[in-house]
């Protein structure tokens, strides 16, 4: 649905649910979401704020990537135009 809604709108989509890791966070930003909310897993692991942010900049080194934008939106498949809020 994440993926879906930043396509169908030009104001930027939050990624919410389930986010406890780098991984989990990539996803809703690959799709194309412009930041993500993490709620149960803080009170789970109150250091998991640090532990994503680590994890997404060790993706974003190993990828050669500066920016955490070249992620946002990159979920595409032939044909598609990008996400509305997402510029190319």
């Amino acid at each position: 649905m994440a993926w879906q809604a930043a396509r169908a709108v030009r104001i930027p989509v939050i990624g919410v649910g389930g986010i406890g890791s780098g991984a989990d966070a990539l996803e809703f930003l690959i799709a194309g979401c412009r930041a993500v909310q993490v709620g149960t897993a803080n009170f789970v692991d109150p250091g998991v704020y640090e532990r994503i942010l680590s994890e997404l900049r060790a993706y974003l080194g190993r990828h050669g990537l500066d920016d955490i934008n070249a992620v946002v939106g990159a979920l595409a498949f032939p044909g598609d135009p990008p996400p509305l809020g997402v510029r190319e």
